[in-house]
């Protein structure tokens, strides 16, 4: 027997070393994974109002300004939104957005708003204060056409989608806090 031979035998160094190595492999690939994971958390700060909205649909409805104009008074769809309750949001953050063809507005006065039809408005742009907070409400309008007149705006709200949008303007990022569709939809 070769009592050198034994001593000088290193075979079983190999095996013994490439499973520490496996196993360090692990474990930094794993602490690279958890810091990336946990650090995309911080990085998400702006998160969208939480917030529930109701609308409240009234199908050619008489509509008399208090401005009067010609031809009044008439028929107009209406849709009041009002904000339920959740977070209070500024009033230029939120939008009410139409793919239909378009709406128009009343004030608190009760005149028509908006010198056309237009697919976007925000709560500010139609008079709401600084903060849409729970019973803030805004109510939007289409004036459907006379038989006699032809000169008035063609469009209805029976057959729009609204939603009422979050859009900060320092973000490219928005969010759809509310839903609603027309019966004709």
């Amino acid at each position: 027997m070769n009592l050198g031979m034994c001593c000088t035998d290193d075979s079983a160094v190999s095996p013994v070393i490439s499973v520490i190595l496996m196993v360090a492999i692990t474990v930094i690939l794993a602490a690279v994974v958890a810091t990336f994971a946990l650090s995309i958390g911080d990085s998400t700060t702006d998160t969208a109002p939480q917030a529930t909205f109701t609308f409240g649909f009234e199908d050619n409805t008489s509509y008399n300004p208090s401005n009067g104009g010609p031809g009044t008074p008439y028929t107009a769809d209406r849709l009041t939104i009002t904000h339920d309750g959740g977070d209070t949001i500024a009033s230029s953050d939120i939008a009410v957005r139409t793919y239909g063809d378009g709406f128009k507005y009343i004030e608190d006065n009760g005149d028509l708003g908006g010198a056309n039809y237009r697919s976007r408005r925000t709560f500010a742009e139609m008079g709401s204060s600084s903060d849409v907070a729970a019973g803030t409400s805004v109510t939007v309008t289409t004036i459907q056409q006379d038989a006699d007149d032809p000169n008035r705006d063609v469009t209805s709200l029976n057959r729009q989608e609204i939603y009422v949008v979050y859009e900060p303007p320092a973000s490219d990022e928005s969010a759809t806090l509310g839903y609603w569709a027309g019966p004709d939809e």
